[in-house]
């Protein structure tokens, strides 16, 4: 067994031992929101949640 079969073995028992996550499907303009904040003269990461929830759309 190599160096690299062993860290195969390590990933997968990694991946047995990690819970499974409920990741919601969403699409997010990413364009949109970017151009929101800088027409608000903000960096995106300054707007608030109410502001940046608006450009997120769930999947269906």
């Amino acid at each position: 067994m190599n160096g690299q079969m062993m860290n195969y073995d390590r990933y997968i028992k990694s991946l047995e031992r990690t819970p499974e996550v409920d990741i919601p499907r969403v699409k997010i303009d990413l364009q949109a929101l970017i151009k929101y904040a800088e027409d608000k003269g903000l960096n995106p990461s300054q707007l608030t949640e109410e502001e940046a929830k608006a450009f997120v759309k769930p999947l269906s």
